[in-house]
């Protein structure tokens, strides 16, 4: 439970500062923010989030993050992808 907890609470916080869900690799992020994101949440012990990337839990929580905030997948225009459209996996923009 608390990879799950820690492992959304860094999405979040990444789809907020870059614009765009990291679930290719949501652990790639500095380790310091990492421990912020723990401490904020008391959880003693932050490397549970290294199973975080178990099963599609990246990928199911980018898309109830964008359902409950109101984001939107962005179009390939605006992100600059010319390949297919994609899930709501890609980057988001803020209604």
């Amino acid at each position: 439970m608390r990879r799950r907890t820690l492992g959304s609470a860094n999405q979040m916080c990444t789809v907020r500062s870059v614009g765009r869900f990291n679930v290719d690799d949501p652990l790639g992020v500095p380790w310091s923010v990492i421990e912020h994101l723990a401490a904020q949440l008391r959880i003693e012990d932050p490397s549970v989030v290294k199973r975080y990337t178990e099963r599609k839990m990246p990928y199911e929580h980018a898309c109830e993050i964008r359902d409950a905030y109101g984001y939107r997948p962005r179009s390939r225009r605006q992100s600059g992808d010319r390949s297919s459209a994609r899930s709501c996996t890609a980057g988001v923009d803020g209604r």
